[in-house]
């Protein structure tokens, strides 16, 4: 049963009965970081819980500089993965992955401005999709997106005014109060699924099991905008980054940080664009509410490529 619902020890070989530790796997730089996140977070965890309360909401333009120099840019490798994976060169090839790229998140930024409702949960099961594969080294498709389900979903279950006030900034106060309702009524089930896939594979992947507990934690104690920065900035989009790293055999940090050009501060300047020209929102719910409307609209590319061209456990799915 676990060898069917949960990942082998060894992706490249899940007929054999042999065992391979999962250090022999993956990067050094990945399970330092997974040691690190979980320690980071457990001290985050102490101080919430003795009382000290961090609410970026408190300074939500910091937060939003934050997110975008921190976890915006973590896209922007996409189109280096992409020339990598499929030995695109040539400029005329670049420019027609740029261009469908383009379209894609021009679709879904034009479904946020017409259609919100809609958008707003669409994005949510976007991220769920996405986000699930923070743990794909550790765990099979269906357990992953149970726990990732369950991470979305635990900000509404002790601050869901947070949530809805977050939400309205993207969609009709109406559609926001339904959604954060939804989440909410979701949140203590697949919280209590996520507690029985933790425990199945506590013994084998002791530091995932404890990297889970310690996300879901957060989601569900720390202020939503808190717990958003800590998760996308310090685990998805650092872990994307330590796998896409492996993936180019970048020469240096520098020549990898390079490949980036000039995408990230394009993608940064123009939700700063979007941000303060579109919105009628003041500065800081507008950075925010921007930061979440550009994230959606790339996303559904990221996806794309992620899924396409990434050389791990998601082509076994």
């Amino acid at each position: 049963m676990a060898s069917q619902t949960f990942a082998a020890e060894n992706p490249a070989d899940e007929t054999s009965d042999r065992r391979v530790p999962l250090s022999a796997l993956l990067p050094p730089a990945f399970l330092n970081h997974r040691a690190v996140f979980v320690v980071v977070g457990a001290g985050l965890l102490a101080l919430t819980i003795s009382g000290v309360v961090i609410n970026p909401l408190d300074m939500p333009l910091l937060a939003g500089a934050i997110i975008l120099v921190l976890g915006v840019p973590h896209g922007a490798f996409d189109v280096a993965v992409w020339t990598d994976r499929n030995g695109l060169g040539r400029r005329p090839a670049i420019s027609t992955m740029l261009f469908g790229y383009v379209a894609l998140a021009g679709g879904f930024f034009g479904l946020w401005l017409m259609a919100p409702a809609l958008a707003l949960p669409v994005f949510l099961a976007m991220s769920i999709y996405h986000f699930s594969g923070d743990w794909d080294h550790d765990l099979d498709r269906l357990p992953r997106l149970l726990v990732a389900a369950a991470m979305i979903t635990a900000p509404a279950g002790l601050h869901r005014g947070e949530v809805v006030e977050i939400f309205s900034w993207l969609a009709p106060e109406p559609v926001a109060n339904s959604v954060g309702l939804i989440m909410a009524a979701m949140a203590l089930p697949l919280l209590q699924a996520s507690v029985v896939v933790i425990a199945l594979i506590a013994s084998q992947r002791p530091w995932a099991a404890a990297e889970l507990v310690v996300v879901l934690a957060l989601a569900w104690l720390t202020p939503p905008m808190l717990f958003f920065l800590v998760y996308f900035c310090g685990l998805h989009s650092m872990r994307h980054m330590i796998e896409t790293h492996q993936q180019l055999h970048s020469a240096s940090v520098g020549a990898f940080f390079r490949s980036a050009l000039p995408y990230a501060p394009l993608a940064i300047i123009g939700t700063l664009i979007g941000a303060f020209g579109m919105s009628t929102l003041p500065p800081g719910p507008a950075l925010i509410g921007m930061i979440f409307m550009a994230l959606g609209a790339l996303t559904v590319p990221h996806i794309v490529v992620v899924e396409l061209c990434s050389p791990g456990p998601r082509a076994r799915d």
